[in-house]
């Protein structure tokens, strides 16, 4: 059981590894709560696919609906997740306060979820159980770019480019500035990334 990677491009020309390819995650298909129960029941478990499938929709809709009236919900191993507020503006008193989402004038936005690791979960652990490979597509393309490198080294032209290192964590979808990777919509800053 491995994470599968691919490398992407830094297309962000202002960026200062414009050009350098980083390692991104490959994901597969979205695992939605029918398959997730198909997966439970795959490993033995002692009760039916359907009835894994019930209990999970239940815990699907009974999160949303605790999250929205103020209970953080722990799932033991993966993760806390609440409610929280964006925010814009804010009030200059107390007085001003006034309960709207999302309207003309509003301080507070939207509602959206929070997810916080626990357990087993956090980044430190995931990072010490995690194995990595390189999906089909890029394993093929960097043997043979190491091939065509060596090669080069004995006299033959190579015109391949250089897939570059994974020491910053900039991409195309995701280019980032050199300390933190922003994303499309918020690229970041070596000010503020």
């Amino acid at each position: 059981m491995s994470l599968k990677l691919k490398l992407v491009q830094n297309n962000n020309e202002t960026s200062k590894v414009y050009g350098r390819y980083f390692p991104r995650v490959d994901y597969g298909k979205i695992m939605d709560i029918e398959a997730l129960a198909k997966h439970i029941h795959d490993h033995h478990a002692i009760y039916p696919e359907d009835l894994v499938s019930g209990v999970l929709k239940c815990a699907s809709r009974c999160t949303k609906e605790l999250m929205l009236e103020g209970y953080p919900v722990k799932w033991d191993g993966v993760a806390i997740f609440k409610a929280s507020l964006e925010n814009k503006g804010g009030f200059t008193t107390p007085a001003e306060a006034v309960l709207t989402i999302g309207e003309k004038g509003s301080t507070i936005q939207a509602i959206k979820l929070t997810a916080q690791a626990t357990g087993d979960f956090t980044k430190d652990e995931m990072t010490a159980a995690g194995e990595l490979e390189w999906n089909s597509e890029w394993r093929r393309k960097i043997a043979e770019l190491k091939k065509a490198g060596k090669e080069s080294q004995s006299g033959e032209e190579n015109n391949t480019d250089n897939p570059g290192s994974t020491d910053n964590p900039g991409s195309n979808d995701n280019p980032g500035s050199t300390d933190n990777p922003g994303s499309t919509d918020n690229p970041g800053s070596d000010d503020n990334p």
